[in-house]
């Protein structure tokens, strides 16, 4: 028997041209921009759902305590609900015709016809 060793897989020498190394070169760095940007992108993104997220929890926080002052107990709250509501049906009049009032004396008064 023939004992040879096996021969190693030649792999043939290839001349790489400058434009190709070049064109390479220029892949990667753009790849690399690219990746910047969205690395810089989702950075500002995080940013702002954090600061929408404490937003939102002021805004809730706020609601809450909308909400609890108007949650009545029975007739006792009810019966100051309505004497506030009257007085500030009151204070809205008083505007409205102090507004009308200024409103008036502010216009040239309509000239007499001879």
């Amino acid at each position: 028997m023939d004992q040879n060793p096996p021969k190693s897989a030649e792999i043939p020498e290839r001349q790489v041209s400058p434009d190709v190394i070049r064109e390479l070169v220029q892949t990667v760095r753009s790849n690399q921009q690219m990746a910047e940007e969205v690395i810089k992108l989702n950075t500002d993104m995080v940013r702002r759902v954090s600061e929408l997220t404490i937003s939102i929890g002021e805004l809730t926080k706020r609601i809450n305590e909308m909400i609890s002052k108007f949650q009545l107990s029975p007739e006792k709250d009810q019966t100051a609900l309505a004497a506030r509501l009257e007085k500030l049906e009151k204070r809205v009049n008083a505007m409205i015709i102090s507004s009308l009032t200024r409103r008036r004396m502010s216009m040239p008064s309509a000239m007499p016809m001879a």
